[in-house]
């Protein structure tokens, strides 16, 4: 008899500890990795669930009063393509969503991976010191056949237009008049925008804060090849530089004095990683930095340092191993580091979908500091695509990170995972070099018009990422985490 009760209370503790088990890993712990060492302050997800209505990251900027603005592509039952503009207060509550749409036609900012994997580029949206809004995209033009470059200022207080403008190089809309706007920067009262055009130059044109241009140049490198600008940086000399890609080379460039004399003073090649593109540019006195976005059966997060005149300073590779799920979308310099953002597939987390990584680098060597990554599960319920999008500090010391999440065709429930460390970014220091390209930067005559574009108040769902659910994915939203930034 006595026997018999040992069992029985053997048994009680062993399905015991099987529920406690099964909940602490829907509770998304894992006692085998280790927390980040961060103090978490929100988990949100921004987008709502429904057939056809996913919503894809394009970037995110944060304005002086701790207000944050984030852009997104969404495509509706008719695959009309449109994009959404939100805004989250200091609070962390909605204060507006706008629906930025033309009529019968497609807008969207274009995604630089070309598989319309996410919204548009990392550098897509900029904020003035007044917190004006500059949006820099793609519309159909009259047509609808065309693309047109579309630059769009918003007012950030309440969402509403301020102006809108549609560019091309021609008039006439045929297929060498096409033109895409992928990347803009705000610096000193004037907003550069570059992208791409169907003669396979490089339009770069720069405006006043209230879309009149200044001026208008394109870039050619070689002729008759593909050519587009993802990333563009001024810096408070009136200089410019510029990333992208040039049929399979990766490229980087600068013009000096681009509102005056506009010289080009170097265009180099990345002498490897052919079919990567440069994904994004941040500028210091000591330099400038380049993260690039990997493509390729090996993949890898990868960042390096030039001189303003061009030379190489630094270089890093983390994490190159034989998968497409390591991908490199923003590169941002906050006080005394960088920090790179994007996705990664590595064991023992979740290298099919890939996890949203963070890494804090020293700005002088790239050496690794400290390295996170949001980390959701592996199993049907609970697997998550992460990607980081969008990297920004708050006045009063918030990070906040903005990408896409994607839960796949299994996931209705989870959408949230925690913050986990990475005890080895294993990096390597790659054999980088350049060549050099001779280019010319020439002043052309386009014709810049108004564009009516139609903006409206958006309903979307916005909630703690534990609260997020769907009924039916797969589902794409907006992932947001803000933790305290002396981490």
């Amino acid at each position: 008899m006595k026997n018999r009760y040992l069992i029985i209370a053997f048994i009680i503790l062993v399905i015991f500890f099987s529920l406690y088990i099964s909940c602490d890993l829907f509770d998304n712990s894992d006692d085998n990795f280790t927390l980040a060492d961060i103090s978490l302050i929100k988990d949100l997800v921004l987008g709502n669930s429904g057939n056809n209505d996913d919503e894809k990251a394009g970037a995110m900027v944060i304005d002086s009063a701790n207000n944050i603005y984030t852009s997104m592509n969404i495509v509706d039952m008719n695959s009309k393509s449109s994009i959404i503009v939100a805004k989250i207060g200091s609070n962390y509550t909605l204060s507006w969503v706008k629906l930025l749409s033309l009529n019968s036609m497609n807008i969207l900012q274009p995604d630089i991976t070309e598989n319309d994997l996410t919204g548009g580029a990392s550098l897509s949206m900029n904020i003035d010191e007044d917190g004006n809004l500059y949006i820099v995209t793609k519309g159909d033009g009259g047509s609808g056949q065309f693309y047109s470059l579309v630059l769009i200022k918003l007012n950030s207080v309440d969402g509403s237009l301020m102006a809108s403008k549609k560019w091309r190089k021609y008039s006439n809309e045929i297929a060498s008049a096409e033109t895409m706007g992928y990347t803009i920067n705000y610096q000193d009262n004037k907003i550069y925008v570059s992208g791409s055009t169907g003669e396979n130059k490089i339009p770069i044109l720069c405006f006043d804060k209230n879309l009149n241009l200044i001026s208008q140049n394109e870039l050619e490198i070689t002729s008759g090849t593909s050519k587009r600008a993802y990333a563009i940086k001024a810096d408070s000399n009136g200089d410019i530089f510029l990333g992208g890609v040039e049929g399979s080379n990766p490229f980087i460039a600068k013009i000096k004095n681009f509102n005056s004399s506009s010289e080009v003073v170097f265009i180099k090649y990345l002498n490897s990683f052919y079919g990567s593109r440069i994904s994004s540019i941040d500028i210091d006195d000591s330099g400038v930095y380049f993260s690039l976005y990997v493509t390729g059966v090996q993949t890898g997060l990868f960042v390096f340092k030039t001189s303003k005149e061009g030379n190489l300073l630094w270089c890093k590779l983390f994490n190159y191993i034989y998968n497409d799920r390591n991908n490199t979308h923003i590169v941002k310099v906050i006080g005394n580091y960088i920090y790179i953002g994007g996705r990664i597939g590595i064991e023992p987390f979740d290298k099919d979908s890939g996890d949203a990584i963070l890494l804090k680098l020293n700005k002088t060597n790239g050496e690794c500091v400290q390295s996170i990554l949001y980390y959701t599960g592996k199993d049907s319920n609970n697997i998550c695509e992460h990607r980081i999008k969008g990297i920004g500090i708050t006045s009063d010391n918030k990070m906040v990170i903005f990408g896409q999440v994607y839960g796949g065709n299994y996931n209705y429930n989870n959408f949230y995972g925690k913050w986990y460390k990475i005890s080895d970014a294993k990096s390597s220091d790659p054999n980088l070099s350049f060549t050099n390209k001779n280019g010319s930067i020439t002043t052309i005559n386009g014709y810049l018009n108004d564009l009516s574009i139609n903006y409206a108040d958006y309903s979307i769902n916005f909630s703690e990422a534990k609260n997020k659910t769907t009924q039916e994915p797969p589902d794409c939203d907006i992932f947001i985490s803000i933790f305290n930034g002396n981490n």
